[in-house]
């Protein structure tokens, strides 16, 4: 993770970037996205209560679709013998969550960041993710 997580670009006063905090899988999708208030770009839009709530709700999806520790770890040390075919196990739940995090983006855009000239973006990079918040 942390040499994917190196991919993820650094925040710019045109775009904020909130990178992955928790386990990434091969496609990107992050289990987490951290809660850093990054203060000297949001401040003027978003409050620190604010960007906390839309990420919690962000992590809750990954939190609630992300694959139990057996699935996911069942499908990394079979890879070898089963030549890949046991990441179909994770990749069910990730597949899913993948789905579902994009469905709660559109949510938050539509009901919430709408209104403070915000739109959150789900990227991916090279087996990494990261939430960009840009403005409107």
């Amino acid at each position: 993770d942390c040499i994917c997580n190196r991919c993820v670009p650094k925040s710019t006063p045109e775009r904020i970037v909130v990178p992955p905090k928790g386990k990434t899988w091969i496609s990107g999708i992050a289990s987490s996205y951290s809660d850093v208030y990054q203060g000297q770009y949001l401040s003027a839009h978003l409050s620190e209560s604010e960007f906390k709530s839309v990420i919690k709700s962000i992590n809750e999806v990954t939190e609630h679709y992300w694959p139990c520790c057996f699935c996911f770890y069942f499908g990394y040390l079979f890879s070898p013998c089963t030549l890949g075919l046991s990441f179909c196990c994770p990749y069910m739940c990730i597949r899913e969550c993948k789905e579902f995090l994009g469905h709660a983006i559109k949510r938050l855009n539509a009901q919430h960041l709408k209104y403070k000239s915000l739109r959150a973006v789900l990227e991916y990079g090279c087996s990494t993710s990261w939430v960009s918040y840009h403005f409107t």
